[in-house]
């Protein structure tokens, strides 16, 4: 509260009608550029169920190269387990050279369910999408490690790129940072 004197015949005690429209206005502009962000951060941490689903597939991924010195066939069901579905990962195939990529469907808010009920109003419609999961042997052949590069994440300094094909289809602002163009 202030206190102004206008002209010289009256005082006025308090904010005034503009300075609370501003006020309203900036408090608004900062709530929904925070709603946008959060639903942003959701539909991002949502993605990262696909690691969840492929933690198993990719253990049992580098077993069988380890064992048989080549990666497992196309959809071998001992690698990809009975785990393939998820809330958010609606598949899970095992690709050539090992790649595994997961199916993944994207919706911020599910109304019946969440606490964000506003988050209707900045989504339009679910997204669907791929993940992949490429694996690149780091060091010498058969005794190196075994990396998985997620999405579009490039391969360590002095490692080559994978084999296997990126079937990533998220858009950027969808995918974990570490599965983005050129971050690890």
């Amino acid at each position: 509260m202030h206190k102004a004197v206008i002209g010289r015949s009256r005082e006025v005690c308090g904010p005034d009608a503009l300075e609370l429209v501003f006020a309203a206005a900036l408090v608004l502009l900062v709530t929904s550029i925070a709603m946008a962000y959060g639903l942003h951060q959701i539909r991002m941490a949502k993605a990262t169920e696909a690691f969840t689903l492929t933690a198993n597939a990719r253990i049992a991924d580098v077993e069988y190269q380890a064992f048989h010195g080549e990666w497992p066939p196309p959809d071998d069901r001992f690698v990809i387990g009975s785990y393939t579905q998820g809330e958010y990962v609606k598949s899970l195939t095992l690709g050539r050279d090992g790649t595994l990529t997961a199916g993944i469907r994207l919706q911020v808010s599910d109304p019946e369910r969440d606490f964000i009920v506003f988050s209707r109003f900045w989504e339009s419609k679910p997204v669907d999408g791929y993940l992949s999961f490429r694996p690149v042997v780091a060091g010498a052949e058969g005794y190196g490690s075994v990396l998985f590069l997620c999405g579009f994440a490039s391969p360590p300094h002095g490692i080559a790129e994978p084999a296997g094909a990126n079937m990533t289809s998220l858009g950027g602002n969808d995918l974990p940072p570490g599965c983005r163009r050129g971050e690890q």
